[in-house]
């Protein structure tokens, strides 16, 4: 199951950072944990998770499905 997240302009403003657009990419597209991202995009997994909690803190909605 895969949740989207509806980016307010707060949370949009995060994504300017290039980074967060490659880990927002990789989890929408790959679906990968974040441990495989830490591996694929070669960056320490607490600072990956970081960047998701600030980036899912500023989503004004979620909306639950599935693949």
């Amino acid at each position: 199951m895969k949740t989207i997240m509806k980016l307010g302009d707060r949370a949009s403003e995060l994504l300017l950072d290039s980074l967060n657009q490659r880990i927002v990419r990789e989890l929408v597209f790959s679906g990968y944990s974040i441990a495989e991202l830490s591996r694929r995009l070669n960056i320490p997994p607490l600072k990956i998770w970081r960047r998701i909690q600030k980036l899912a803190g500023r989503a004004s909605s979620r909306l639950h499905g599935s693949r």
